[in-house]
């Protein structure tokens, strides 16, 4: 495996305030109590990962990536705002501030955000973005709006390497700037992602695939092959079974999905991080032991850092007792907040399982 990112601070992002992460392991488990911040620290690895504004708005938007589709989803406007401390008054600039050592380099992300009042025209501003407009320019209409603009600069050891910056009006929901600037490869796997399960990465590698077969098999033993079929309209996973028979892999239970979901995310990042936000979602107990085992395997062989959250002092139990001769590249980060302060306590893997095992502790600050 690999440690890429040694440590973390993390300010005035979402609920966090000044969070520091020491001694960061090649498998991070992070767990506390709901809001406690787990999420959001994953989150925060992705902006490092790539500091762009159009990363930003990805990560903004990703925890409502299943209500989209309704109407309900929040705008580009309000969910890169919601990011910020908005506690403060109006004119006044937000900083977030995430900061991490990343190969023996100080990375300094500082994100910039000033919410104001100001007349646009906003037929002119659409038409530049080349979003489609009624009427002619003549008709344009100014009016006030809310605007919220937002700058990232990016320094390695004290020296600017990347900025970005983007100006977001309230009634206009979309962003021209689609840069991406990546200091480091980040994937990430949301808690629903097997519901829109993707194997590309699983089919094309063969070596992989034998893995995803021979796991798949542990939770049912008539599973053959895996592969894409269909035509040139429309494909579509499917399982073939020791008989022949091909069914979708959709119907299937959300444990293989979630799995498959996971090692593929594995495969798209060699040589980087993976972040994996509750990660024994969907996944029994009694196949904890199968999964968790290849996770930590395919990592280990791919030079990845792992970051995960979890509900589940059973999901921690079973990881633990799988790691084997990684157990002490394993840190548990136990996060809680107290006067409006978010702390972060680091057990590395021995200590939790030891004090798991000879006392049945729960991991508290």
């Amino acid at each position: 495996m690999a440690v890429y990112l040694n440590d973390m601070f993390i300010d005035s992002y979402r609920g966090i305030r000044k969070l520091k992460i020491q001694d960061l392991g090649d498998i991070n488990i992070l767990v506390g109590d709901n809001n406690a911040g787990k999420t959001s620290v994953l989150e925060c690895i992705q902006l490092l990962g790539t500091p762009s504004v159009y990363n930003l708005v990805q990560v903004a938007r990703q925890r409502e990536q299943h209500t989209r589709p309704l109407r309900y989803g929040l705008s580009i406007y309000d969910a890169v705002r919601f990011l910020f401390d908005m506690g403060s008054k109006q004119d006044e600039e937000n900083n977030i501030r995430i900061e991490s050592s990343l190969d023996g380099k100080e990375i300094e992300l500082i994100i910039k955000a000033k919410e104001f009042e100001q007349m646009i025209d906003t037929w002119e501003v659409r038409s530049q973005m080349g979003l489609s407009v009624i009427g002619k320019k003549d008709q344009g209409i100014m009016e006030e709006v809310n605007t919220f603009f937002v700058e990232m600069e990016t320094r390695r050891n004290g020296k600017v390497e990347m900025q970005d910056e983007a100006t977001l009006y309230e009634p206009i929901s979309y962003l021209q700037n689609k840069r991406k600037n990546q200091f480091i490869k980040v994937k990430t796997v949301k808690t629903y992602d097997y519901l829109d399960t993707s194997i590309n990465d699983i089919i094309k590698n063969s070596s992989a695939r034998e893995q995803a077969i021979e796991l798949l098999q542990k939770f049912d033993k008539n599973v053959k092959d895996i592969r894409y079929i269909g035509d040139e309209r429309r494909v579509a996973p499917m399982i073939e079974s020791q008989s022949g028979n091909y069914i979708p892999l959709s119907a299937y239970g959300d444990g293989m999905r979630k799995t498959l979901s996971m090692l593929n995310a594995l495969l798209n990042a060699a040589g980087g991080i993976v972040t994996i936000d509750e990660f024994e979602t969907a996944i029994h107990i009694s196949a904890m032991t199968n999964v968790f085992s290849s996770l930590i395997k395919v990592a280990n062989g791919l030079n990845i850092q792992l970051f995960l959250t979890t509900h589940s002092i059973e999901a921690v139990d079973k990881f633990l007792e799988n790691a084997g001769e990684n157990l002490e590249k394993v840190r548990v980060i136990r996060l809680k907040k107290k006067n409006n302060v978010t702390f972060a306590k680091v057990l590395n893997g021995v200590e939790a399982l030891n004090n798991r095992r000879d006392y049945n502790m729960e991991f508290r600050i």
